[in-house]
């Protein structure tokens, strides 16, 4: 697949000239075109509980294994949150069915600290989380086989 931006000059000569003009037009970006998934497909659901955060966090695959999709849906916190975590896993498949790599979004969220933080209940290969952004971020990096960022020098 190519990338999920072109880049297209209007006006501009077959050939780019040696210094820029002021009579040059801009390019102006394009937006790329969405990889939807099959109606049928593979999908992992993982119950992701720590002090005080619960929350069902599904994943589902293209054919061809790549993430796609991201559901969440938090379990008690209240109406704003189950919200937020909703536009946030709606906002990370848009990304994904664009062609943004799993791994932009797994650096992006790991060892975000705010609110919850402590041990991921039944989840021995997520160990520990800094919230319940970083406990999601932790099922993308071990839903997708990417290797978990390291912890920032002055957080260790």
């Amino acid at each position: 697949m190519t990338p999920a931006l072109s880049i297209l000059r209007s006006s501009a000569p077959l050939e780019a000239p040696d210094s820029p003009s002021p009579s040059t037009v801009p390019p102006v970006l394009l937006r790329g075109e969405r990889e939807r998934l099959p109606d049928r497909r593979e999908k992992v659901g993982r119950e992701v509980a720590m002090d005080g955060f619960a929350a069902y966090v599904d994943v589902a695959y293209y054919p061809d294994g790549r993430l796609g999709e991201v559901f969440i849906d938090a379990a008690k916190p209240g109406a704003v949150m189950r919200g937020v975590c909703s536009a946030l896993a709606h906002a990370v498949s848009l990304g994904l069915q664009y062609g943004v790599p799993a791994e932009e979004f797994v650096e992006a969220f790991a060892h975000t600290r705010f609110g919850n933080e402590g041990v991921v209940h039944g989840q021995p290969d997520l160990e520990r989380a800094t919230s319940p952004l970083d406990a999601i971020a932790r099922v993308l990096a071990a839903e997708s086989d990417i290797a978990y960022p390291a912890a920032p020098r002055k957080w260790l």
